[in-house]
């Protein structure tokens, strides 16, 4: 059975199965490189389809001990962060800083209930590449027509979503084309994937996202060695030769140096480290955090930064500042979770696949807050869990 096929088969089941509120997440996905606010409708609205499919059609809240157990992790530091709030600031300050401080946190004990299992979850997988594809197809026809460049700029205006956060969707299907490309035998499909991967190439060189091109260099390392074969030695140099030579041209094409971004997050890093100092067990939930990074730029004197009024532009750091040593240690079980969901059923190639994830995700935490918005968070608490299910691959 083809993909294709395959999606057309799952579709018609869970329409059978009356599961209305997944073909509605899948739909949600989508939508979120094309569109935040119909995204954010759709997701919502799914989870209160689940909901009332539970309470009226009786279905099961989790499909998997994986997303039950996901969930409980989610809910107990949703409730630790609501708790740490009311006590440093008390009930009016909590209440009315719930939207923006604590709203899109409900997704980690939530999205795991929008999940099923691991064969029916690969729609939500195929939902989301057709919208990267859709997205980025609209902004080139977009550009051609009104004879804009292809930048982050006519991105920003076309799409209304940062560049950073385009790149990370394409890198994670650039990192599924690289963990199935070895596993193809029929050569148009070859053909395919090798097109598809050099072309999400081209698009992070357009973009001009550097740290796109980080990233895509390692996966390419990582995916390289882990299907080593001596027999196509000749081809890896070759590759490397052409890497290295984009990489340069790459690098005379851009208008910000990698070492003058870094300088610009360490300025805002080294007060982001003083801030933990101050609260490190429980953190500071006293005032946003672009307000207590501000207050700190104030007494330096980076009245910059003040006026820019940044975060902290590293999530590592950002959760540290907030939650402290106690909240990044709940959200460490999350890792704990998925080591323990490793059985003898789980297969080499959903680990490869994991792997290549986690290095999109570590790397693009170390440089963006990605859970302080609607197309981070969902992101990444949908595939950690779709990956968490893969690699479980049992059902309650």
């Amino acid at each position: 059975m083809n993909r294709l096929d395959l999606c057309f088969e799952l579709i018609k089941s869970t329409f059978k199965k009356k599961d209305i509120s997944f073909l509605v997440f899948c739909l949600c996905l989508f939508l979120l490189p094309l569109s935040v606010n119909l995204s954010s409708f759709a997701l919502i609205f799914s989870i209160a389809l689940k909901l009332l499919q539970v309470f009226i059609l009786k279905h099961n809240l989790f499909h998997t001990k994986a997303a039950k157990y996901s969930s409980l992790i989610g809910l107990c530091f949703f409730i630790y962060i609501i708790l740490s709030c009311l006590i440093q600031k008390g009930f009016a300050y909590t209440l009315g800083s719930f939207e923006k401080q604590f709203f899109r946190w409900e997704l980690l004990f939530l999205v795991p209930i929008l999940l099923k299992g691991a064969k029916e979850n690969l729609l939500l997988l195929y939902f989301f590449f057709l919208g990267i594809v859709c997205a980025i197809v609209y902004v080139i026809i977009i550009v051609l027509i009104y004879q804009m460049s292809f930048s982050q700029d006519s991105l920003l205006k076309i799409l209304d979503i940062h560049h950073t956060y385009l790149s990370i969707f394409l890198m994670f299907f650039v990192n599924y084309l690289m963990t199935e490309y070895p596993k193809r035998k029929n050569q148009m499909t070859v053909t395919l994937y090798g097109t598809l991967i050099i072309l999400s190439f081209f698009v992070f060189f357009f973009l001009e996202s550097k740290v796109s091109i980080i990233i895509f260099c390692l996966l390419l390392i990582y995916h390289l060695v882990s299907s080593f074969s001596k027999k196509l030695y000749l081809g890896y140099i070759s590759l490397f030769a052409v890497l290295i030579l984009c990489i340069l041209i790459f690098n005379k094409r851009i208008k910000v140096s990698y070492e003058h971004a870094m300088d610009f997050r360490l300025a805002i890093w080294e007060e982001s480290f003083e801030l933990i100092k101050e609260n490190p067990i429980f953190g500071s939930m006293k005032y946003a955090e672009k307000d207590l990074l501000n207050y700190k730029h104030y007494l330096k004197g980076k009245y910059y930064f003040m006026d820019s009024d940044l975060n902290s532009h590293n999530q590592y750091l950002s959760i540290f500042i907030k939650y402290g040593v106690f909240g990044a240690f709940i959200l460490s079980m999350y890792g704990i979770l998925f080591f323990n969901c490793i059985s003898k059923l789980t297969t080499k190639a959903a680990l490869k696949e994991f792997l290549g994830f986690a290095i999109i995700i570590s790397i693009a935490l170390y440089i963006e807050n990605l859970f302080d918005r609607h197309h981070g968070i969902v992101f990444c608490t949908v595939f950690f869990n779709y990956y968490l299910i893969k690699v479980e691959n049992e059902k309650i």
